[in-house]
């Protein structure tokens, strides 16, 4: 950033400049008061290379948007590529080892991905869908969506994230109703049922009830929900001994 300022160029403005001067200067404050100076100041020191980085991501999506979508797109499709098939290997070795029921569980203990947790893939990959749009070629950005759809809804499911579902939903939807509301009228026809009509209808059905099947018993887990109340009271707690800066 200094560089190219001294090099003359036009830094990126945004309406959240402000903003994010604003958290990192809390940030700051509550740093230079913690209890402990060194775990603080690595987290502050991440905290500014993060909100560092939005200038930089600006200047090269503006100066190489394909080539910068591509580089950031595809290695991550790569690792996320490789924890699905890790998370599919285990499972398939559940099923080896002779495990009791039909289904496996959701969640295996002792899973984790390059990103962390297993929980984490299907948001990065969710925010990445819109880098696919600065890929002019439309090959390449045809190929890369399927790409991230292919990997990503198998590890969508396998994440066992209920916050992860429900954002791959809502984003479904929200994508799903202008594409509807263009084909209203093939969808309200009333036409004779073909035989393709009955295989799409009789799949959608299958892939909703294994979706069922398999999200069923996380639905009705509570244990995560245990730990979040208990880490909040516990944050709370923290957070009393301090009331002004945390």
């Amino acid at each position: 950033i200094a560089w190219a300022a001294r090099r003359g160029m036009a830094l990126p403005r945004t309406r959240v400049d402000l903003p994010i001067l604003a958290l990192l200067a809390a940030f700051a404050l509550a740093t230079a008061s913690a209890q402990n100076p060194g775990v603080s100041l690595s987290a502050m020191a991440a905290i500014a290379g993060t909100a560092a980085m939005l200038p930089v991501a600006l200047v090269v999506l503006d100066r190489r948007p394909a080539a910068a979508a591509l580089t950031i797109a595809l290695p991550v499709l790569a690792l996320a590529a490789s924890s699905l098939v890790e998370l599919v290997a285990r499972r398939v070795a559940w099923y080896a080892a002779g495990a009791p029921g039909l289904i496996p569980p959701v969640r295996l203990p002792g899973e984790s991905t390059p990103f962390g947790s297993v929980a984490v893939p299907p948001f990065i990959l969710l925010a990445l869908v819109p880098l696919t749009l600065l890929v002019p070629d439309g090959l390449a950005r045809r190929a890369t969506q399927v790409a991230m759809l292919v990997v990503g809804l198998p590890l969508t499911v396998l994440s066992g994230s209920r916050s992860a579902w429900l954002a791959i939903g809502v984003t479904a939807a929200i994508l799903a109703v202008p594409i509807a509301w263009r084909r209203r009228g093939m969808l309200l026809s009333r036409g004779r049922w073909t035989a393709r009509r009955v295989l799409v209808a009789a799949g959608v059905l299958a892939l909703l009830g294994a979706g069922v099947a398999i999200a069923a018993p996380r639905l009705t887990a509570v244990t995560s929900l245990i730990y979040r109340g208990n880490l909040w009271r516990d944050t709370l707690a923290a957070w009393l001994t301090d009331p002004l800066l945390g």
